[in-house]
């Protein structure tokens, strides 16, 4: 089941129609049924529901021992130490899907088992709650199951942004109220999505694919064009889909927050980066860059954070050596930019 399939807004206009006949206050558990059956549906593999149950279960258990740990006063090693072993096991399953990614003797054991529906975006959602559990910037959720409403959301889990409990739980949980010029504002942003995805994604593609099919045949100014039409394709197909997930959110009063800023419009590297896949970059700058001190340690030390940071957005998207690359050398154009101003 895609975002541009019909039964997905068969599924959205059953979950619309029943939330709001439900009282305000039961509306979330309309949300969580919703996001349940999306995943099922979506999934349509029993062993990799069971591996995305078995996380949440695991991961909700832990958010709730951080903060047990952090009310208690518990040692600070003790503390960190729980921390680690919450980020190992619960980030296990996409730590090691990455690892069998890099070593292609181990790609027989890269089976579905190994690959939930949304694993990349999840896996960094639900690290940065148990993150933010132990440094004290949000308390846990107690009832499991607003907890796994907010891990499964269903227009965003596949294809992000990637959220905040902080921003995100309050809308999911209070009930919103039916409102005409939010539902209009919902179709249109659909609509746009539609219209980004078939008219310009789509279209892109259609030339990328061709030319890469036979490269051969083709020379020169046909292989400038294909470049520049695979990242048209590339960033609106991506777009159409976070601009599809938020109009779905509209309809029931929930924001999600914008995941591109017009990045191509950007004069500078880092700017782009600042604009691009913006909920990403705010999760590495959060939970790897200033982790490792940021830019309050000195030139040499920035550069090395800022090239740890990009490397690992790099693995993220894929474990080779073409990522690692790639990753590195947004850090150095960015450093260089910074030598040069």
């Amino acid at each position: 089941m895609s975002y541009t399939s019909i039964g997905y807004y068969i599924l959205v206009l059953t979950v619309y129609i029943l939330y709001y006949l439900f009282p305000k206050k039961y509306r979330w558990i309309l949300l969580l049924a919703g996001s349940c059956t999306f995943y099922v549906l979506a999934c349509k593999d029993a062993v990799l529901i069971s591996v995305f149950g078995a996380t949440l279960i695991v991961s909700y258990i832990f958010s709730l021992l951080l903060q047990r740990q952090r009310e208690n006063r518990t040692k600070d090693r003790v503390r960190k130490a729980t921390l680690a072993a919450t980020i190992i096991t619960c980030g296990s399953i996409f730590f090691v899907s990455k690892l069998t990614e890099a070593i292609p003797a181990a790609a027989v054991f890269r089976s579905s088992f190994l690959l939930p529906l949304g694993l990349s975006f999840y896996t960094l959602q639900l690290l940065s709650y148990l993150t933010d559990i132990y440094k004290g910037r949000i308390d846990a959720q107690k009832n499991f199951f607003r907890y796994v409403l907010f891990m499964s959301f269903f227009p965003q889990i596949i294809q992000g942004p990637i959220p905040r409990y902080e921003l995100l739980s309050q809308d999911l949980y209070k009930g919103n109220e039916h409102n005409e010029r939010q539902m209009m504002g919902g179709l249109n942003t659909i609509l746009w999505g539609f219209f980004i995805k078939f008219m310009i994604a789509d279209k892109a593609g259609i030339v990328t694919h061709t030319i890469d099919a036979t490269p051969q045949a083709y020379r020169g100014l046909y292989i400038a064009v294909s470049c520049v039409m695979y990242t048209i394709h590339l960033y609106a197909d991506f777009l159409s889909c976070v601009t599809i997930s938020q109009g779905v959110a509209q309809l029931f009063g929930i924001s999600l927050s914008d995941n591109f800023r017009r990045p191509f419009f950007s004069l500078s590297v880092k700017e782009l980066w600042q604009r691009w896949h913006i909920s990403l970059g705010a999760w590495l700058r959060d939970y790897i860059y200033i982790p490792l001190g940021g830019s309050k340690k000195g030139k040499l030390r920035k550069y090395l954070n800022l090239s740890i940071t990009f490397i690992a957005s790099g693995l993220w998207h894929g474990v080779s050596l073409n990522y690692v690359c790639w990753g590195f050398l947004q850090a150095v154009l960015q450093i260089f930019e910074e030598l040069s101003g």
